[in-house]
């Protein structure tokens, strides 16, 4: 049998958060009368998820869409395909380490206009919801980040 680690990490910082950026490079180099280098500034932009979420994001889901079973004293959770999406965006300080992303749990009851009388409610549609793969224990890894 061979052992399996889990490694559970309070956050995954990004190398660069999602924003725009400016490199500027300068040089000061003297060799008899050359002209000087000019400096250089290069503006990039990293982009991230904002409003909406891609479904490839979403690696797996627990539990499984339309199951049945004692789910009710297990902890929903998801496995995302990229380990860093909950910070790429900074919240405001001091919670620029807090995550922008978040799993929100409901029942169907809970999401239905009519019964429930919520405004926001009517906004979210089922239709829409990705179908990402049931969890599945990984067999080739020895160790799984998240």
């Amino acid at each position: 049998m061979t052992d399996t680690t889990l490694t559970l990490a309070n956050r995954l910082q990004p190398g660069l958060a999602a924003g725009t950026y400016t490199i500027a490079v300068d040089h000061v180099v003297k060799v008899d009368d050359s002209p000087p280098i000019p400096a250089v500034n290069q503006t990039f932009t990293v982009q991230g998820p904002r409003f909406s979420l891609d479904p490839t994001e979403v690696h797996a889901v627990y539990p499984p869409a339309n199951a049945t079973g004692p789910y009710s004293e297990t902890l929903a959770h998801v496995v995302l395909s990229t380990p860093e999406l909950p910070w790429e965006r900074a919240l405001a300080k001091p919670l620029e380490t807090v995550p922008w992303l978040a799993l929100l749990v409901f029942t169907a009851a809970e999401l239905d206009p009519v019964t429930t009388r919520n405004p926001f409610a009517r906004r979210i549609s089922t239709s829409t919801q990705p179908s990402p793969r049931p969890y599945r224990k990984r067999r080739s890894s020895s160790s799984v980040r998240m």
